[in-house]
């Protein structure tokens, strides 16, 4: 039977008085065996550490060499493929120059690096992985002076243990990777004391749970140890374990909604940061073109010093001017003064950017964006400047010419940095592996299903398992101990695992390994849409203020205070971390501006990120088209152009009373439509997309338009156009159009603002009817439409997505044919009406969008009458509501939390400028007009 911790020690100290112990533990136990040592009394000359936490500190005994790091071996790699330099397996097969190589060999150069070295030559002569492991045995090399990696450290300590007499104790079965491994093998055995760690006084209770998603799971897991806080259980014996990577986010989400300090690894990388996507923004932009989807991503990003914002920019160069490139940036006279505000503004950027491509070197352009820095830049804080000064330091080790390639590289290389580890408290979030040699109170693992917990073993084609010493074989072995280990790191432990996973995988069952009576869970969130507001959950009202420390009882007494809140809708106050109610103080303004349709169904989507885009003003940072896409909303702006230009010249610009719209001339109407598409196409040509990609669209266009032609010789037997591009509200330049407005119950009046696309009269003598319709061109996939409304909806449905576009344009048409609008141009479409329909048929009104892309030209459309007037009111009623409120949760209608790539882009920066709203003496800003397409 092996010792306990502290018999050990003292036999150790006995036999070898001045010798210097290492107690060797698990990688979060560090805490847990210091207290158990502690009583016994101090102890001097015992140092206590994880295995490669050990390896890591001990690397102060190699300075001045630095830990090798990946963007070490990212220099040494690309030097080494470059065409010039001595011959490698990948010159030979013509990949050397090829991005996806050179990050592909980073990446296994440096594994192959930190494994022993006895490991590295195991490849069997298999292809990839001996010309890999020569390639990383010349680095090794060349790096040995400057750099140093922790097998390095390993056999340092493992040389100068006899002489130092060193003595090393394993506190339990700790090794669960294969450096760790070879490092105990190595160890002397009269130095190496196994002991038995922790000791298991009583026995564990086990609980096992299930629930419906991933998303429960984790709102269970946070509940869970705020309870035991509350009874008396100090943060430091509480930790959480998962069994996938991937489950890391949804646990982060949950603990920081419900106020816990925890530690973990941050699930983020720099690429979800808009600061970072930003400055990758800057260094690509060619100032030679300076191409206004670029512009306009860089200005999302937030990163530029006195720079327009982007709905300015965006007005300017989509609204008032077409500004795509290069010379369309050039200042004209007597052009409007925003314009040429927003030109100047470019040609000053573009100025500034010279200086970048100026360079000929990467260590030149390091040097000159570190120049620009004060001048381009707004102030970074402490995280952006790190990241900021890492990528200055890699372009500066490379010995390469500035290309747009290597910058890519560099860049895209540095956005999948991981962002600073979570260290704001005890509790402990980390992988199965971390609780081992832990002594807890409260053990929670989730995830414990049987696609996670054993789980896939990884492979790399570049490293064989023998190398890695990761064989399928080794792989379950760590998995089984570590789970049993976890069983054992608390005197109680829950297992749970979800049934569903919101990323839409299939049903869930849990692990083989976890046996055991399953308390099965059902939905802890109730739907919005069946009209009740976002409840708290059972386990988040089983609150008790309580805890060891003034400080502990604080955090539960906040949480408690905000789940209540948020249970009754209100604001839970300063003292509260935001949790989606800002109070009706700020929020009411809201209702007093123009809204779109679109900002009404993004709310319904994701209400807290309508109130970060729309009331706080923080934009979604967006793609960058490059050169290799034509902007979806360029595309929609040349249809549009074009079917408008056609209707207005064809037909309204000439019609009268007494002509019949099947009276046109349509053979003259297909050479004239050609004639209109080949002039919007060449307005907005694009230098900087690809002729054939070009040329493509431009073939769609001309198809699309001729099918176009045709649909309209079909209607013309029948309807008529009235109107087109018709505006209400403050929308593009159209000052003079009145905006809807429409009363509610609950006393708001909202306001809309929109651009209908098209309105079609058609006269059935016959029955004695009317029917005015309102089109919608659509250019996407109608099926997720149909869906919407494939029953009797008339704004769609919580379970395929709200859809208020119709009604609302319908609403507008009714009051304008009731006189409820008196100016502008649904008035005056009002007049043209009453004009044709002389003699006073009821009309009907119908509202539909047509997908014109497939040229089957499918109509999904709905009849705007009293029932469609009332389910309207209704919902826009609800909404209405919850935004005078100040409801703005983390929560989709529909229940679940957000998981969209949307929300993840807003990043965790804009998350915490919202947490201090309250502190920051909010005034809404205006809300970013809309443009329906």
């Amino acid at each position: 039977m092996k010792q306990s911790l502290n018999a050990a020690l003292e036999s150790i100290r006995q036999a070898h008085p001045e010798a210097e112990i290492v107690v060797l533990c698990g990688q979060h136990a560090r805490d847990d065996v210091i207290t158990e040592i502690s009583k016994a009394g101090a102890w001097a000359g015992v140092q206590v550490s994880g295995i490669r936490q050990y390896l890591m500190e001990s690397g102060r005994f190699l300075a001045p060499r630095r830990p090798l790091q990946l963007r070490d071996v990212a220099v040494k790699v690309t030097a080494a493929l470059q065409d010039d330099a001595e011959e490698t397996e990948f010159h030979r097969q013509a990949i050397n120059d090829e991005a996806v190589t050179r990050e592909a060999l980073a990446d296994a150069v440096l594994a192959l690096l930190n494994l022993p070295k006895q490991r590295r030559d195991a490849h069997g002569d298999t292809r990839l992985p001996a010309a890999v492991a020569k390639l990383a045995h010349t680095i090794g090399e060349e790096c040995a002076t400057q750099w140093f990696t922790l097998p390095d450290v390993a056999e340092f300590l493992i040389e100068r243990a006899p002489e130092r007499g060193t003595q090393f104790v394993l506190a339990g079965d700790i090794a669960f990777d294969t450096l760790s491994e070879w490092f105990i093998e190595q160890l002397p055995n009269d130095a190496l004391h196994r002991v038995e760690f922790p000791a298991v006084t009583e026995k564990t209770v086990v609980e096992h749970h299930s629930f419906v998603s991933d998303g429960d799971e984790a709102d269970f897991a946070a509940a869970q140890v705020l309870e035991a806080v509350a009874n008396g259980v100090p943060l430091h014996a509480i930790a959480i374990a998962y069994c996938s990577h991937s489950q890391m986010g949804t646990l982060h989400q949950a603990l920081e909604r419900a106020g816990i300090p925890f530690s973990a690894l941050n699930p983020h990388t720099w690429a979800q940061e808009p600061f970072a996507r930003g400055i990758r923004q800057l260094l690509l932009l060619d100032p030679t073109l300076m191409p206004r989807p670029e512009i306009a991503a860089l200005l999302a990003s937030g990163i530029l010093k006195d720079a327009p914002s982007m709905s300015a920019f965006d007005f300017a160069s989509r609204g008032l001017a077409t500004l795509n490139q290069g010379e369309d940036w050039i200042e004209e006279a007597d052009e409007h003064e925003t314009v040429a505000e927003i030109k100047r503004f470019v040609h000053d950027l573009a100025q500034q950017l010279e200086a970048l491509h100026q360079a000929e070197s990467l260590a030149g352009l390091a040097e000159a964006l570190g120049e620009l820095r004060g001048s381009l830049l707004r102030k970074m804080n402490a995280e952006e400047q790190a990241f900021f000064n890492r990528l200055l330091d890699t372009m500066r080790q490379h010995q390469l010419d500035a290309s747009a390639v290597m910058l890519a590289e560099l860049s895209d290389q540095a956005l999948r940095t991981p962002l600073a580890s979570t260290q704001q408290g005890m509790v402990q979030l980390t992988s199965l592996e971390g609780l081992v040699g832990r002594s807890l109170q409260l053990c929670i693992v989730c995830g414990a299903s049987d696609d996670a917990l054993p789980g896939s073993l990884g492979t790399n084609a570049a490293i064989t398992p023998e190398q890695s010493g990761n064989t399928s074989k080794a792989f379950l072995d760590r998995r089984e101990r570590a789970f049993r280990h976890a069983l054992t790191a608390s005197s109680r432990v829950l297992v749970s695992h979800p049934r569903s996973l919101l990323k839409g995988s299939a049903v869930v069952e849990r692990s083989p390994w976890a046996d055991g009576e399953i308390q099965h869970h059902g939905p802890l969130i109730e739907e919005w849409h069946q009209a009740k507001a976002l409840p708290a959950t059972e386990f988040d009202l089983n609150l008790l203020a309580g805890g060891l420390g003034a400080e502990t009882k604080d955090q539960v007494q906040r949480f408690t205070h905000t789940m209540l809140a948020r249970h009754e809708g209100e604001w839970a106050g300063d003292g509260a971390a935001f949790n989606g109610w800002i109070g009706p103080g700020y929020s009411k303004a809201v209702l007093e501006q123009q809204l779109s349709t679109s900002a009404l169904e993004l709310f319904t989507q994701d209400p807290l990120v309508f109130f970060i885009e729309r009331i706080l003003g923080q934009r979604v940072l967006e793609d960058s088209f490059g050169a290799a896409e034509i902007d979806a909303r360029d595309r929609g702006t040349v249809y549009h152009r074009v079917f408008e230009r056609w209707i207005r010249e064809m037909w309204l610009d000439v019609a009268s009373l007494k002509h019949r719209y099947s009276d046109v001339d349509f053979n003259a109407g297909v050479l004239r439509m050609r004639e209109i598409a080949v002039e919007e196409l060449d307005a907005r040509r694009d230098s900087s997309i690809p002729d054939v990609m070009w040329q493509a669209f431009q073939s769609e266009v001309l198809r699309i338009s001729d099918a176009f032609v045709k649909l309209e010789i079909a209607r013309s037997k029948t309807w008529r156009p009235i109107g087109v591009e018709v505006p209400f509200g403050r929308v593009h330049d159209a000052a003079d159009s009145p905006p809807l407005k429409i009363p509610l119950d609950n006393g708001h009046t909202l306001t809309l603002g929109g651009v209908i696309d098209r309105v079609d009269l058609h006269i059935d003598h016959e029955s004695q009817q009317a029917v005015l319709a309102v089109l919608d061109y659509k250019s996407g996939n109608p099926q997720k439409y149909k869906a919407a409304f494939s029953g009797d909806e008339y704004t769609g449905n919580a379970k395929h997505g709200y859809r208020f576009q119709l009604a609302a344009y319908g609403e507008a048409i009714r009051q304008a044919l009731a006189g409820a609008i008196t100016e502008g141009p649904l008035a005056e479409l009002a007049k043209e009406v009453a004009k044709i329909n002389v003699n006073g048929y009821p009309i009907t009104i119908t509202s539909g969008y047509l997908f014109f892309l497939n040229e089957d030209f499918e109509l999904i459309r709905i009849i705007y009458d009293a029932n469609a007037q009332a389910e309207l009111e209704h919902r826009l009623n609800k909404i209405t509501s919850f935004i005078a409120e100040g409801a703005f949760p983390p929560y989709e209608i529909s229940g679940n939390p957000i998981m969209n790539e949307r929300a993840v882009r807003l990043g965790a920066s804009t998350a915490a400028a919202a947490s201090k709203l309250q502190l920051l003496g909010f005034t809404p800003l205006d809300i970013a007009e809309d443009q329906e397409q």
